[in-house]
Parts: C-alpha cells; structure tokens; sequence
C-alpha cells in the first residue's frame, strides 16, 4: 500500500539495489568457488570454534555471552 500512496521510504532506488548487488557478488562467487561449506552454529552461542580461533590467534578474546 506504501508504493501506491507514494510513500517509498521503505524501498530502495534502482541505484541502491545495483550498488547493493555489486558489492554482494563478489562475495556470493566466493562462496560459490569455496571448497568447503560454511560453519553452522547454534542460535544464540557465541558463533562457532572457528571463528574464536581467528581472534585466539592474535591473542585477542570476546567478552564472554552470559544469559
């Protein structure tokens, strides 16, 4: 209903989506060209091992997630 009063604050220009595409596809072809899938990880935790090791690895640490 929006689009048809006129009101297009909630979509984006022709421009934007092209912008938002070109700076997504490079990073959909690497994923595409990736020999391994992604790391899946469970709702709410603080992301998978594999992240934690590219901050462990520079002797950085996040703050731990309490609930």
């Amino acid at each position: 209903m929006d689009v048809i009063r006129g009101n297009q604050t909630l979509f984006m220009r022709g421009d934007e989506v092209e912008a938002a595409w070109a700076w997504t596809d490079p990073i959909i072809a690497g994923w595409d060209g990736a020999e391994s899938d992604p790391v899946l990880y469970d709702s709410g935790s603080a992301g998978p091992e594999e992240a934690l090791a590219l901050m462990h690895r520079d002797g950085r640490r996040w703050r731990e997630i309490r609930t």
